[in-house]
């Protein structure tokens, strides 16, 4: 045997005692992570769906009454000021960064601006000035103003979280009854359940989705993402079965926000702190070369992640991060990439940690 194939054997050892550690102490992390959301009025759910196409849907329930959570809306900086850029392209990690921040997911749609042959830039790019499509408000600050008759997801002074249009428009700030004026704004594409019936027609195009809903009391929020575009693993809804899903989650009132390469759904995780727990169909993923010894590994870990998945003694989710954490990506060279966007909603912690 080689010299090589010897050392190749011992680090592939070492590898899977780690790894027998790991499942233990992992799984022990994962529920506790889990339990520390809950706590604060936070659930995550992984819904695997295999009709009428497979489809992997991550589902936020926000609930607000806890008094420990609040939504706050993130806009990227203004480029130009009083010139026509209402903000720049950045990475939604960086839009989301912060210590009380618990969860983020993109909102409103946006596009650049024509060059001076009238040709548009849509090889989106960090620092990109561009133009934000409806209302976008954070702070009671209003970056993007509101369309004449857009449908809109705007929190008011009472900490409530309502849709439609929203009050006030055309009309001047002190005219609107203070409960009533927003706090944070942002809109999508169209409203898709409304006053509990779903609004879009049966049919049409599927892509990667995402989808804010409430409950009729304006406490309970539900923050959707359906990855999509990638076949055979999720491959997308069409506005009216996202509706459908919004409405069997509880939604009373719900919206399709901008979709496709841009839909992002993040969440904490434990030490790792912040981290996009959807597989977004606009990335760009670069690998290293792995050794012999850690390919194996890797092959070992997955088998034995199967199997206790088959055994009902772990979820795919759960399974998931175990892997992530025996094989973190390389700071350098194994990073998900994301979309730019303009702004996110994030949930965060109604006071930030001292120090």
């Amino acid at each position: 045997m080689s010299e090589m194939n010897e050392q190749n054997l011992r680090v592939l050892g070492t590898l899977t005692c780690a790894i027998s550690v790991l499942l233990v102490g992992a799984g022990r992390a994962a529920e506790k992570d889990r339990s520390d959301l809950k706590a604060l009025g936070l659930k995550y759910q992984l819904l695997e769906l295999k009709e009428p196409r497979p489809n992997r849907v991550h589902i936020l329930r926000v609930d607000f009454s806890t008094g420990k959570i609040k939504p706050a809306v993130v806009v990227g900086k203004d480029p130009d000021g009083d010139g026509p850029a209402e903000t720049a392209l950045t990475n939604p990690l960086k839009l989301a960064g912060g210590p009380s921040v618990l969860a983020f997911i993109n909102t409103n749609p946006w596009d650049s601006f024509p060059d001076k042959d009238g040709r548009k830039n849509r090889r989106w790019y960090e620092g990109q000035p561009v133009d934000i499509s409806g209302i976008a408000a954070f702070g009671g600050q209003v970056r993007s103003p509101a369309q004449a008759n857009e449908t809109s997801v705007w929190v008011d002074r009472r900490g409530r979280v309502r849709m439609g249009r929203v009050p006030g428009t055309g009309r001047k700030k002190e005219d609107v009854p203070e409960a009533d004026r927003i706090v944070e704004a942002m809109a999508g594409f169209q409203q898709i359940v409304k006053a509990g019936v779903v609004v879009p027609a049966a049919g049409g195009a599927v892509h990667p989705r995402t989808a804010i809903g409430v409950d009729r009391s304006g406490m309970v929020m539900w923050l959707v993402v359906v990855d999509g575009r990638q076949n055979r693993f999720s491959e997308g809804m069409n506005v009216h079965e996202l509706g459908r899903q919004m409405l069997e989650l509880g939604c009373w009132n719900a919206m399709n926000m901008d979709g496709g390469g841009s839909s992002v759904m993040g969440l904490v995780n434990g030490k790792e702190g912040l981290r996009v727990v959807n597989s977004p169909s606009d990335r760009r993923l670069f690998r290293r070369t792995l050794s012999a010894a850690e390919i194996a590994a890797r092959g070992a870990l997955r088998k034995q992640l199967r199997e206790l998945i088959a055994k009902g003694k772990r979820t795919r989710q759960d399974a998931r991060k175990l892997y992530i954490e025996a094989f973190p990506p390389d700071r350098g060279s194994n990073q998900l990439g994301t979309r730019p966007l303009p702004m996110v909603l994030t949930i965060r912690k109604t006071k930030a940690p001292a120090g």
